[in-house]
């Protein structure tokens, strides 16, 4: 039974983070996530940090953060692409 219990966590978790990466210029809350996972706010913050590893709020933040380095690096390839084309077309 507890076997079943943990794929059912991890299936309400999966739908959180589904709902974090839809979500991520939102404000987002515990009660929110509590809300999408149907559990109280406690048992989904015990329940997410034992299945993911970290906390919600670092894993929001996490993920956050990554989308905009991902942001700024190609941001960085397309000025780089760019000075080359002037470069080329100078030649």
């Amino acid at each position: 039974m507890q076997n079943k219990n943990q794929i059912e966590y991890v299936r309400w978790v999966n739908d959180t983070i589904d709902y974090i990466s839809k979500n991520l210029k939102e404000k987002i809350t515990i009660d929110d996530l509590a809300d999408v996972s149907c559990f109280s706010k406690f048992h989904f913050h015990r329940v997410f940090k034992s299945i993911i590893g970290e906390n919600i709020y670092s894993f929001i933040k996490r993920v956050r953060l990554k989308k905009a380095t991902i942001r700024k690096i190609i941001l960085i390839k397309i000025c780089i692409l760019q000075i080359f084309q002037l470069w080329i077309e100078e030649k």
